[in-house]
């Protein structure tokens, strides 16, 4: 009888040892996991200050290019850049 309570008693804590392991796993994962959604979040914001900048690094462009427009009412096509001599043709 008293073998047969030991017996019982270690395949109880065999079970509760893979049990263990098993949760201790998935803790694991899961901070895994969290760590990884901490990194993706600091990229996401990252890109996004990314855009920001290149979004308005793009306004301003065509801001500037549209002034150059307006200050040049000849098309672009028509200027030509000067020759080795330094005079213009137009």
């Amino acid at each position: 009888m008293l073998k047969e309570q030991v017996d019982v008693l270690l395949r109880e804590n065999s079970v509760l040892k893979r049990a263990f392991m098993i949760q201790r796993d998935r803790q694991k994962e899961y901070e895994k996991g969290n760590e990884e959604l901490e990194h993706l979040k600091q990229l996401v914001t990252q890109y996004q200050e990314q855009v920001r900048t290149l979004e308005a690094k793009g306004r301003t462009r065509i801001y500037r290019y549209l002034r150059i427009e307006v200050c040049n009412p000849l098309p672009m096509i028509l200027v030509k850049p000067p020759d080795e001599r330094g005079s213009m043709d137009i």
